[in-house]
């Protein structure tokens, strides 16, 4: 039976950012994210990539696609009003690297999805 994957892109680019970051300097509890040469954040983008070529290579779906949130509320917001109330705002050196993962994933031949308000179908 063919095996249809389907990854959550914000979920996994938002855990690659805080799984990756470089050695924080000694004394500090600082965390510092991985950098380029031009010291632009990178975190995000190696570990998404390092995690979908591992599930690609690993599971080998027959089919898979990433599914992007859209913009706007979804389903959630309607239901509970309070949804992600009390999350913080992304850090910006998170959100400096969603273009280029997103690039990244374009560029390894990736089908992603994104939709509007999203809701699920009963």
């Amino acid at each position: 039976m063919p095996r249809f994957v389907v990854l959550d892109a914000m979920n996994l680019t938002y855990r690659a950012y805080h799984a990756l970051f470089d050695a924080r300097p000694r004394g500090s509890s600082k965390w510092v994210p991985l950098r380029n040469t031009r010291g632009e954040a990178t975190n995000a983008i190696l570990g998404f990539a390092n995690t979908v070529l591992k599930i690609r290579r690993e599971e080998t779906p027959d089919y898979w696609a990433l599914a992007w949130d859209g913009p706007g509320p979804t389903f959630r917001h309607e239901r509970f009003a309070d949804y992600k109330a009390t999350r913080k705002p992304m850090p910006d050196d998170l959100l400096t690297q969603i273009e280029p993962v997103e690039r990244m994933a374009e560029a390894l031949d990736f089908p992603s999805s994104r939709s509007r308000g999203w809701k699920p179908t009963t």
